[in-house]
């Protein structure tokens, strides 16, 4: 039945985004890692502990600046952006119910009930709840896909940057890469994420 497999592949497409933001929250201690010049433990301890994303970022600009990592800043700046689509997406995730609720479809299943409970029992109007149903979870299927999707190019892209980060005479490095920071700016997120994972410094 098409209810059910449609179903186990939400289920399962909500665990991939789920441990895809899972992933991207390990690389962001990674990137504190280096920051810290400290273990892996260091980084992990502050991801766990400060709950706001916000307070998070905010924690690791002002690392950059009291580093004086000036080139660095514009990057992350653009990391920031990038990260908070992803906790965006994450929410949506996390509390898919409230995608369902917010199409209206909610609101038409509930009018069929409301609007005479007895013959919502019938099969022509089971149907038709099934059928809104379906076409929501059909629509939020394909964007846990993209959202899982995007998740992994985060983390892929914070992976990177953490091993920027732990170059010597990085300021320097980055230097070579001033057409690239004067640009970011202007980039799309997506954009923005491949170079970062595909340049070499």
């Amino acid at each position: 039945m098409e209810s059910s497999w449609l179903i186990d592949q939400f289920d399962l497409e909500r665990g991939r985004a789920v441990n895809s933001y899972a992933l991207l929250e390990d690389s962001l201690g990674q990137v504190l890692e280096a920051l810290f010049s400290s273990s892996y433990n260091a980084g992990s301890i502050v991801i766990s502990n400060v709950v706001s994303s916000r307070s998070r970022y905010s924690i690791i600009r002002s690392i950059f600046a009291t580093k004086k990592y000036y080139q660095v800043l514009p990057v992350w700046e653009k990391f920031t952006r990038c990260l908070v689509s992803a906790d965006k997406q994450r929410n949506k995730a996390v509390h898919w119910l409230r995608k369902f609720e917010t199409t209206g479809a909610m609101d038409r299943v509930l009018r069929v009930f409301l609007e005479n409970p007895v013959e919502s029992a019938t099969a022509s109007n089971h149907y038709r709840i099934t059928g809104e149903f379906l076409n929501v979870s059909r629509i939020y299927l394909h964007d846990l896909k993209n959202s899982a999707d995007y998740f992994d190019l985060v983390e892929r892209a914070l992976f990177s940057f953490h091993f920027w980060l732990s170059f010597p005479r990085l300021e320097e490095r980055l230097a070579a890469q001033a057409e690239f920071i004067g640009s970011v700016e202007t980039m799309s997120n997506r954009d923005f994420l491949n170079d970062i994972i595909a340049i070499r410094i």
